[in-house]
């Protein structure tokens, strides 16, 4: 079974709180399944996994009742969650790096926050433009990988990329079929 790192849904509740406060929080965790919604009750440990079926079924909360006032909802949340994982030190190193070297350290470290899910693979195009490749993910869901895009565009702006735009050009719909994401910058 797939888990994902808690700070996903950590950061997640965080990001729907300041932007949007307390009460419309309370409207998320409402639209949750019963899981979903006791696994939140519960103080979550950063460290600790939470089943992918429990982030899927926040997004989808996220993005139903919040994407009215923010159409790319669950991009922003992804920049914002793709930011909020990082110590001081670790922004500092990033803009100290290339891009590729960034792109391709975090697919390494996938496994890590992603338990079962998947390989990210990193194809260099050209200068300023790569494929991610996202492969052997069992259960593809198009909330993630919205969300997906908004974390890659992050990373790459926090090392430094400018005018960045990040597309889903081939979402995997089927388990383990392979999903595209193709990252441009200057």
């Amino acid at each position: 079974m797939t888990g994902i790192a808690a700070t996903a849904i950590i950061h997640t509740r965080d990001f729907v709180i300041k932007r949007f406060g307390r009460d419309r929080w309370a409207e998320v965790l409402e639209r949750l399944g019963q899981p979903t919604r006791e696994l939140l009750e519960r103080q979550l440990r950063p460290r600790s996994w939470v089943d992918y079926d429990r982030v899927v079924d926040l997004l989808r909360a996220v993005k139903h009742l919040l994407g009215e006032q923010t159409s790319h909802i669950l991009v922003e949340l992804g920049k914002h969650n793709g930011e909020a994982n990082l110590r001081i030190t670790q922004r500092i190193i990033m803009r100290l790096a290339s891009v590729d070297l960034v792109l391709r350290i975090a697919a390494r470290l996938w496994k890590g926050r992603v338990n079962d899910g998947g390989t990210l693979k990193i194809v260099r195009r050209n200068r300023g433009r790569v494929t991610v490749l996202l492969s052997e993910f069992p259960d593809p869901q198009l909330e993630w990988h919205e969300y997906l895009v908004g974390w890659f565009t992050r990373t790459i702006e926090l090392s430094g990329g400018r005018k960045v735009t990040v597309a889903l050009t081939k979402s995997g719909s089927r388990p383990y079929e392979t999903t595209e994401f193709e990252c441009r910058w200057e």
